[in-house]
């Protein structure tokens, strides 16, 4: 049996597929097998998976689509391998990827179970190194700044299925951020390393920016609502919480719900800098926010 399976869900992705199946081809660690997961796309993807004539690309097909979680739980349940790696079919990874990861496990005690890398987040012609001055990577038991923020993409991780399976895989029921949610559960088994190198391109498709955001919000409140026990602890967290849902909501044009979470974002916590400019511009409408999102990302 292989060591490594590599995961790739892809609905309608006939385009970028080759590119991600083509990176992993090119890898320096070549003990992997490739399971890619069509998500009852309807293009041609599955006549792009048919040119490969290698028997470590396996190929399941959903009946119907079922989201981005659902189709790397298949992965995972049909993978041969003790160590899971995912990729979007959007993305791409560097040569040395895997095999430098597996150095970094060598030298780690068995309790690690994750091992993540920076990456290059690309749109156009703009690009950005993640995670960055302002999401600062940790290692080691990080459960409580996973908290705060995901800082483990999910394109980066090596991961022990072993871990995989006693953390219960991914939340289908999530429209977003179905990776962070499962990396808090997974964070109560094992011990994360980061490994300070961009190993993967994460490249951004555009995509509808009010849609992106409903499911933005709606992923948020249910990670807040679940974990709100440990959220609440800290109030400088409970805060940032109220705040980006707050700023998320003022955006889509849900003007009272996004103040009431802004005034509970000051109330938690009276010296945070940024709910009580938010909730002074949320006077200004919906169209001042959206022209804040729109400058924020360049």
């Amino acid at each position: 049996m292989p060591l490594v399976s590599v995961i790739i869900p892809a609905y309608n992705r006939a385009g970028l597929l080759k590119r991600a199946v083509e990176s992993v081809l090119r890898q320096t660690f070549q003990d992997f097998e490739v399971i890619i997961v069509d998500d009852a796309s309807t293009d041609n993807t599955q006549e792009i998976i048919k040119e490969y004539n290698d028997r470590r690309i396996n190929c399941l097909r959903h009946s119907a689509n079922k989201g981005g979680g659902a189709a790397r739980n298949t992965g995972i349940m049909a993978a041969g391998g003790d160590f899971i790696a995912f990729l979007d079919s959007d993305d791409e990874w560097l040569p040395q990827k895997l095999e430098k990861q597996f150095l970094a496990f060598a030298g780690l005690p068995p309790a690690y179970g994750l091992v993540y890398t920076g990456f290059w987040r690309i749109n156009g012609e703009r690009r950005r190194y993640v995670p960055g001055e302002t999401m600062l990577p940790i290692s080691g038991s990080v459960y409580k700044s996973l908290l705060n923020r995901n800082f483990a993409g999910t394109s980066t991780a090596l991961v022990k299925k072993k871990y995989l399976l006693k953390a219960g895989l991914f939340n289908e029921s999530l429209p977003r951020f179905q990776d962070w949610e499962l990396w808090l559960r997974l964070a109560g088994f094992c011990y994360f390393y980061y490994l300070e190198e961009a190993l993967c391109r994460s490249h951004i498709v555009p995509g509808s920016i009010s849609s992106d955001l409903a499911a933005k919000v709606e992923a948020t409140e249910l990670i807040f609502n679940r974990y709100y026990e440990d959220i609440k602890k800290d109030r400088k967290l409970l805060a940032d919480y109220h705040f980006r849902l707050g700023r998320d909501l003022c955006c889509l044009g849900n003007m009272p719900e996004g103040r009431r979470h802004l005034l509970q974002a000051i109330f938690a916590c009276p010296r945070h800098l940024k709910a009580p400019l938010a909730l002074g511009l949320s006077l200004g409408g919906r169209e001042v926010f959206f022209s804040i999102l729109r400058s924020r990302q360049g």
